[in-house]
C-alpha cells in the first residue's frame, strides 16, 4: 500500500509553515497518476489511507485546502505540469530526496517528499 500523507507543517522550513506532501515511492507513482489524470480531464479524484483528494484544474489557481479526511487541489495547468515535473525528479532519483513548489494557499510554499517524513 502506497503512502501519501498532507498535512500543514508549521515552522518547516527555516521558521516558514509549508504544505508537506510525505510520500514513498509508490505514492509518487499515484500522485503523479492523479495529477496527469486531472490535467487531462480537468479533475480527478481518488482516496488513500481514508483521505480523499481532490483535483481541479483552475485558471490561475495553487491553492490546497486541507480538511480532516480531505484535501482539494485548486491548481491551474502550468502548476500541475511543475508538480509532475518535481514528482518525476523523485521518481526518477529512486532515493529519498524532495522538491519545493510555490503555491498560494494556505502558505507560500508546497513540499514534495519521497521516503523523508514517512
Amino acid at each position: 500500500m502506497s503512502i501519501i500523507r498532507v498535512e500543514l507543517a508549521e515552522e518547516f522550513m527555516l521558521g516558514d509553515d509549508v504544505v508537506l506532501v510525505a510520500m514513498d515511492g509508490d505514492g509518487v507513482a499515484e500522485f503523479t497518476v492523479a495529477l496527469e489524470g486531472a490535467q487531462r480531464q480537468g479533475s480527478w479524484e481518488f482516496d488513500q489511507a481514508g483521505c480523499r483528494h481532490q483535483f481541479s484544474i483552475a485558471s490561475g489557481q495553487s491553492a490546497v485546502d486541507l480538511e480532516e479526511r480531505r484535501v482539494h487541489w485548486r491548481l491551474d495547468q502550468a502548476k500541475v505540469g511543475e508538480m509532475i515535473d518535481a514528482l518525476k525528479s523523485l521518481s526518477d532519483g529512486d532515493r529519498p530526496g524532495h522538491q519545493y513548489v510555490d503555491i498560494s494557499q494556505p502558505v507560500d510554499t508546497l513540499v514534495l517528499s519521497r521516503d523523508e517524513y514517512v
